[in-house]
């Protein structure tokens, strides 16, 4: 039960990701986000989301092996 809980916090993190990535792109797309700052911070988030769901799904047990 442990580890599907944190196999849901990994795809939630890959949700998260996509959904900056998209907003990021979006912004492009309009003209905006041209600093590199945003760009760094914002792929910096996805980053750190991606991480924090595999550290989350590590320690629940989603990826040891009995």
């Amino acid at each position: 039960m442990l580890a599907l809980l944190g196999n849901m916090v990994l795809w939630t993190g890959y949700a998260f990701a996509a959904f900056f990535m998209a907003l990021l792109v979006y912004a492009a797309s309009q003209g905006g986000a041209r600093e590199i700052e945003t760009w760094v911070i914002t792929l910096s988030v996805c980053a750190a989301a991606i991480v924090f769901g595999f550290l989350i799904q590590y320690i629940l047990g989603g990826k040891r092996k009995a």
